[in-house]
């Protein structure tokens, strides 16, 4: 089954910035920074020095769900919560010469 991890981690974060899923306020910053970021690389703002690669969330996020931790566990399928933090670890990457 193919998921799309970078939709998955945006509803979620919509989901955390209009209350729908409890979280620390400390954590709603991050999402509410990561959804500032986005627009920023869309609008391709000359001053953002990061660009957002969502094929590179899809591979870490590939990897962890076939590949469980031990030969006799079973498959593991990210929430997504998980989702999100793979794609604030994974997705973003300063620009060259930025």
């Amino acid at each position: 089954m193919k998921r799309d991890y970078v939709a998955i981690a945006n509803r979620y974060a919509q989901d955390v910035l209009a209350g729908t899923v409890a979280t620390h306020d400390a954590f709603r910053l991050i999402v509410q920074r990561h959804v500032v970021d986005l627009a920023r690389a869309e609008n391709n703002d000359p001053d953002f020095p990061y660009v957002f690669d969502g094929e590179a969330v899809a591979r870490v996020c590939r990897a962890i769900e076939l590949h469980p931790p031990s030969p006799d566990a079973t498959q593991i399928m990210l929430e997504p919560w998980h989702i999100f933090m793979a794609v604030v670890t994974a997705g973003w990457h300063r620009k060259p010469n930025a």
